[in-house]
């Protein structure tokens, strides 16, 4: 699954040329990979491509931070 996110990010949400690529443990906010509006995109696109609704009160930081983090939090999503 973190490749499709990666090529989301990359082809979706970046201006063409910004980074060429996004390691799975890459911090997308605080290394300002990912700016708040494109944050609250790709939250969109989470929701949308995996069929789930992600609550307020999971927005946090710890669950969106790296694609890792991403990917452990949609397991959750998805199994429950």
């Amino acid at each position: 699954m973190n490749d499709t996110i990666r090529a989301y990010i990359l082809d979706e949400l970046l201006l063409p040329g910004a980074i060429d690529t996004i390691d799975d443990d890459d911090d997308l906010l605080t290394q300002g990979i990912l700016s708040s509006m494109q944050f609250v995109r790709l939250i969109s696109y989470l929701e949308k491509s995996n069929s789930i609704s992600i609550p307020a009160e999971d927005l946090i930081f710890e669950n969106f931070q790296t694609l890792n983090l991403i990917n452990s939090y949609l397991a959750t999503r998805i199994n429950s």
